[in-house]
C-alpha cells in the first residue's frame, strides 16, 4: 500500500504549525512524503495559483483567521482545482456537514469530512473514497456526451459558469487579455469543460440559442465590470460555432455591447479553424462585418493545415491562436517548430497577432518566444480562474 500512495501530492491547509506537523507525520506513516504546507487560506491560494503546483489531495481546516475554511473552499472552486478535497475540523457535525455540502455544490471532488485529530485509519477511509471518485471508465472508454435533456436541466438550474484564463505578451510579460471559458458544474461529473458538451449543444437549435445567449450575456457583463474597473486589455469569447454562421450575429453582438457600454475594441470573438472549414463563406462574411464594427476576431485552434494557411492569408482576423496540439512539445519536435515558424511569419506579414494556447512547460514557452510568438496562455502561466481569483491574480502579477 505504501508503494501505491507514495506518489500522492498533498496540500495541508491549517493555521497551526503543530497540526500541520501532525498531518505530515500521519502522511509519512502511510508512505506519503510529498506534502506542502499552507498556513491559511490566502497562502493556499498563492500556492495553487502557481501552475507548477499540482495536488492529488487537499486537506483543509475550517476554523482559520482572515480566510476561513468555507471561504477557502469557495476559492478552490474559483481556481478550478481538480484534486480531491477533504475537510478537517473539531467543529460540530452540522457545521462539518454544511461545509461538505458546499464543497460538493461548488463542484469540487469532495471526499468527506474528517474529525480531528487525523489518524491513519481516517486518512485510509478518505483515500478509499478518493479512489472511488477517480475510478476509470470500463475498458478505458471516455464518458458519453451528456444528453440534450441533461444540458437543458443544467441550464435551468444555473449550473453553468465561467472561468477566465490570462493571456500574456511574451516579450514583456504584460497582460494581453483574458479568455472567457464556459464550464459546467455537473452534479456527478464535476467541473466539465465546453468540449465535453458542445457537440450536444450544436445538435439542438433550442440549446444552441440558449447557450449562445448565456455566453454572450455573461461575457458582456464580465467585460463591463472589467472595463469599469479600469482594465483596457481584451476579453476573448468562444461563441458556439453554428451561431457564427448566422449572418445576423454581428448585429446581435453590436446591440449587446452597446447596451452594456462595452467598447467594441475590448471584445475578441474566437472562431475555430474547423468551424471556418464547415462554412467558409458565412464565417468570412460574419468575420468581415465584425471587423467593420471594430470587434476583434481570432482564428482559434489553428493547426497549420494547408486549408488554414490558405485562409489565414485572406481571413479578416486580428489574431491567430495556435492549437495546443501544435504547441505542446514544440521545443523537442522539429516538425512542429517548422509549422509554427511558417504560421508566425505569415501572421507577422499580415500584422496579425500570433498567440499560443495550452502552454504547459518552460521549454515550449522559450521555443515559442524564440520563434517570435506574440502572446501565450496556458497552465505554465496560470490555470483558468474564477472572476474573484482573476482579480487577485491580476493585482499581484
Amino acid at each position: 500500500m505504501t508503494a501505491t500512495l507514495s506518489p500522492l501530492r498533498v496540500l495541508v491547509i491549517d493555521d497551526f504549525e503543530e497540526v500541520r506537523d501532525h498531518h505530515r507525520f500521519v502522511l509519512r506513516s502511510m508512505g506519503i512524503t510529498d506534502a506542502t504546507d499552507a498556513t491559511d487560506g490566502h497562502d493556499a491560494i498563492r500556492i495553487l495559483t502557481d501552475p507548477a503546483n499540482q495536488f492529488d489531495l487537499i486537506l483543509c481546516d475550517l476554523q482559520m483567521p482572515q480566510l476561513d475554511g468555507i471561504e477557502t473552499i469557495r476559492a478552490l472552486s474559483y481556481l478550478g482545482v481538480h484534486g480531491a478535497v477533504a475537510v478537517l475540523s473539531v467543529e460540530d457535525e452540522q457545521v462539518m456537514a454544511g461545509a461538505g455540502f458546499l464543497a460538493e455544490a461548488h463542484g469540487l471532488r469532495f471526499i468527506g469530512t474528517i474529525e480531528k485529530p487525523l489518524t491513519a485509519q481516517k486518512l485510509t477511509d478518505a483515500l478509499h473514497r478518493m479512489r472511488e471518485l477517480t475510478c476509470p471508465e470500463p475498458n478505458g472508454l471516455r464518458p458519453e456526451p451528456p444528453t440534450a435533456r441533461d444540458v437543458a436541466r443544467g441550464l435551468d438550474l444555473d449550473e453553468f459558469t465561467f472561468f477566465y484564463q490570462p493571456q500574456l505578451r511574451m516579450a514583456s510579460g504584460r497582460l494581453h487579455g483574458v479568455e472567457a471559458l464556459l464550464r459546467w458544474r455537473h452534479p456527478t461529473r464535476g467541473l466539465v469543460t465546453a468540449e465535453s458538451f458542445m457537440s450536444t449543444v450544436n445538435d439542438s437549435d433550442e440549446l444552441l440559442a440558449r447557450v449562445t445567449t448565456l455566453v454572450l450575456e455573461q461575457t458582456m457583463a464580465f467585460a463591463s465590470r472589467w472595463h469599469g474597473g479600469g482594465r483596457t486589455e481584451q476579453v476573448a469569447v468562444n461563441v458556439p460555432g453554428r451561431s457564427l454562421e448566422t449572418l445576423e450575429f454581428p448585429e446581435q453582438l453590436d446591440a449587446l455591447a452597446d447596451q452594456a457600454g462595452v467598447p467594441h475594441e475590448l471584445l475578441c470573438v474566437e472562431m475555430s479553424e474547423q468551424e471556418l472549414a464547415h462554412d467558409p463563406m458565412a464565417m468570412m462574411d460574419v468575420a468581415a462585418r465584425l471587423r467593420l464594427k471594430r470587434f476583434r476576431v481570432c482564428l482559434d485552434q489553428f493547426g497549420g493545415s494547408e486549408f488554414g494557411l490558405r485562409h489565414l492569408q485572406h481571413a479578416p482576423v486580428t489574431e491567430v491562436k495556435l492549437a495546443r496540439a501544435l504547441v505542446h512539445g514544440c521545443a523537442t519536435t522539429p516538425t512542429k517548430q517548422a509549422v509554427l515558424e511558417a504560421t508566425i511569419t505569415l501572421a507577422r506579414g499580415r500584422n496579425v497577432t500570433a498567440a499560443a494556447e495550452g502552454v504547459r512547460h518552460r521549454t515550449d514557452w522559450d521555443q515559442l518566444r524564440t520563434l517570435g510568438c506574440d502572446v501565450a496562455q496556458g497552465n505554465f502561466v496560470v490555470r483558468p480562474l474564477g472572476e474573484e481569483m482573476l482579480g487577485e491574480w491580476v493585482r499581484g502579477w
